[in-house]
């Protein structure tokens, strides 16, 4: 499996190869990583709300292509702005992969994650990082107060908001949304596995982390196809019942 990442030079994550084809900014405040799959309609207004809502932050945007089919990075690489950035994955790896190598390969001291569906509003990244800043948080998780998905994505994700309450006596409110803000030093200290991207409030809640929870926007997706459906029900059940094990000794002693 090989990344093709649009930056300059190569390097290798174990036996993936990637090769560098367009300099990262050496150093900047705020990482904005967001894996796409077959996003490509998505693409441009997607970049056009992030130039016109933070136009004041020192930031980059990584882009993580999962192996789109549909043009996703064509319509990335139209964009020559230099702190746009892209990482192609030469097949499906999945989003927790994706978000994994884009933190990865990030320059910012704060990472924040946003979906490419333009479900979430990039000008929210500046509140939840404002509050990042100031409230001595690690992570400032987003939840949505009033969404607009379809029953095959409300259902798993009540299940889920519902089964880490009761598993691990959490207090977050909506352990799923995607736009979430929190030092990088966060990200790379969590435990990787096949499906982390879903559970980074979880995980971070219980390393120990402060989390600060802010309501976000949420829209209805107009452009594309959602990735999920009801069966994922079933995952989301076994690999929380995988987290409670791995945690189970620290869960006894809170």
């Amino acid at each position: 499996m090989i990344l093709f990442c649009i930056f300059h030079g190569t390097c290798k994550f174990g036996n993936a190869k990637v090769v560098l084809l367009k300099n990262l900014k050496p150093l900047t405040e705020l990482s904005i990583v967001i894996p796409v799959k077959n996003e490509s309609n998505n693409i441009k207004p997607l970049i056009q709300e992030i130039i016109e809502e933070l136009n004041h932050l020192n930031y980059e945007v990584i882009f993580v292509d999962d192996c789109s089919n549909d043009g996703t990075l064509a319509e990335i690489l139209k964009n020559k702005r230099p702190y746009i950035n892209t990482i192609r994955l030469d097949k499906h790896m999945g989003q927790s992969f994706a978000l994994s190598k884009g933190i990865e390969l990030s320059k910012g001291t704060f990472i924040a994650v946003i979906d490419g569906d333009l479900q979430n509003h990039p000008r929210d990244i500046k509140t939840l990082l404002s509050i990042l800043k100031t409230s001595g948080a690690s992570l400032v998780q987003g939840y949505r107060k009033k969404r607009y998905d379809g029953i095959s994505k409300n259902i798993p994700s009540k299940v889920a908001n519902l089964l880490i309450r009761k598993l691990f006596k959490s207090n977050i409110n909506d352990v799923g949304c995607s736009l979430k803000v929190g030092k990088k030093e966060l990200f790379l200290s969590l435990p990787y596995f096949d499906g982390f991207h879903r559970y980074i409030p979880l995980l971070a809640e219980l390393e120990g982390y402060k989390i600060y929870q802010e309501e976000v926007t949420h829209r209805k997706r107009t452009r594309g196809k959602s990735k999920y459906g009801l069966m994922r029900i079933f995952k989301v059940l076994a690999q929380l019942i995988k987290i409670k094990k791995k945690y189970k000794t620290s869960l006894k002693k809170s």
